[in-house]
């Protein structure tokens, strides 16, 4: 999946990405280690997930949908340096 810079609104750096993933889904989930897959909330947001344990992540909230996706929940082990460089280049 692609995602323009142009279509980022935000991005939030999330301690505990596993928790950020709610309501219904159709991929992988192993409670309390990983998910991959799609995630849609209780309110309709649908999330692209691929998060795990112990590894810090992002949530990137879209302008629109892109590919079907509102956000993407990310672990990435640099999130605090990939959240500045997202920042800087939608700013």
């Amino acid at each position: 999946m692609s995602v323009p810079p142009a279509e980022v609104a935000e991005v939030h750096l999330l301690e505990r990405p596993l928790a950020a993933a709610t309501g219904t889904h159709y991929g992988l989930l192993v409670s309390g280690v990983i998910k991959v897959g799609s995630w849609t909330s209780l309110t309709g947001v649908k999330r692209l997930v691929a998060a795990r344990r112990e590894v810090t992540g992002l949530r990137i909230v879209l302008k629109s949908r892109v590919s079907v996706y509102d956000e993407l929940i990310l672990s990435v082990p640099d999130a605090e340096q990939l959240q500045r460089r997202l920042i800087a280049v939608t700013a």
